[in-house]
């Protein structure tokens, strides 16, 4: 009979959890990819297809790219997914590429909502008594 391999739990040597799960949303994409992964298997799905399903699972879990700091978690997640092989080679680009740009969205939002200077002079000056 042939087992199937076990996944790559994120684990350090110790047996201790990964440094990356501290960060809530790693740990949060972790516990997805494994809850889909073992309710794939149970299904008696091969473990190819048990990964493929939990990458999926993975990726659903990350942080939208809402704000700096959900875009930092996300990209933390991405770099996890790589190591772990959540996340597929090709498609790391892409999605740092969305990252990127949702950064550049977001500083570009923060930098129009800035202050306004206070030697700039008020509107209400400008109007007719």
């Amino acid at each position: 009979m042939i087992k199937a391999l076990q996944p790559l739990a994120p684990v350090g040597a110790a047996g201790e959890p990964s440094p990356a799960c501290k960060i809530p949303a790693v740990a949060r994409c972790c516990e997805a990819w494994q809850l889909a992964y073992d309710a794939e298997l149970k299904k008696g799905k091969h473990d190819c297809l048990a990964r493929e399903a939990a990458g999926g699972a993975y990726r659903n879990a990350m942080p939208p790219l809402s704000d700096t700091e959900s875009i930092r978690d996300f990209v933390a997640c991405v770099a996890h997914g790589l190591l772990i092989k959540a996340i597929e080679d090709n498609s790391v680009g892409k999605l740092i590429y969305a990252a990127q740009v949702a950064l550049s969205a977001a500083s570009s939002q923060s930098k129009s909502k800035a202050p306004v200077a206070a030697d700039t002079p008020s509107p209400s000056l400008f109007l007719a008594n």
